[in-house]
């Protein structure tokens, strides 16, 4: 997270990041569930939440974060626990965009990016995606960040559509890129 913020304020920043600030499990309000409101530490968490400073209406923008590692799969990251929770306006209820973190720590991003592919791809309705095309498509967002890419689901209860950005991010050795080879 010190990474996140010590990114927006670098010299040679893009002057829109100079107004946004990140905050760390920030908890979200008005959640019901069986019937009664969600309060204290019962309330749903989103990992990372970013925010405009300027002036209401702020634009805000949240992460879901998920972890790949032997006791945690594809099927979390894009379950009730994962997408599904921006998918079932839990998290982001008003949002056009949101993003998913999938935190790489077995495995490499390419397998872990296709078994997310194919899940996605196996449960198009579900995931409120389009019947036919493409899942997603690869966009680039800064040079330091490995591929991302952009799905689009249509939500219910009257949501508004949402952009997901998926980032899967290196978080052990096998995860990272081959390194060029040395003469």
């Amino acid at each position: 997270m010190c990474h996140a913020r010590e990114w927006l304020i670098e010299p040679g920043q893009r002057e829109w990041g100079r107004c946004y600030f990140i905050v760390t499990e920030h908890p979200v309000e008005g959640v019901i569930r069986e019937g009664r409101v969600l309060k204290g530490k019962e309330r749903p968490r989103i990992d990372i939440f970013v925010e405009n400073s300027e002036p209401t209406p702020r634009a805000t923008f949240v992460f879901e974060a998920k972890r790949f590692y032997p006791k945690s799969d594809e099927t979390k990251y894009v379950g009730e626990e994962g997408l599904g929770t921006l998918l079932n306006g839990t998290k982001g209820r008003q949002d056009r965009a949101a993003g998913m973190l999938g935190y790489v720590q077995v495995g490499s991003i390419p397998a872990v990016k296709l078994a997310v592919e194919a899940k996605l791809t196996g449960d198009r309705t579900a995931h409120g995606l389009d019947p036919s095309g493409e899942v997603w498509t690869q966009v680039s967002l800064d040079a330091r960040i490995p591929a991302t890419f952009v799905s689009r689901h249509n939500r219910t209860s009257g949501l508004p559509p949402l952009a997901v950005y998926h980032s899967f991010l290196p978080c052990c050795a096998a995860a990272l890129p081959a390194s060029p080879s040395t003469p």
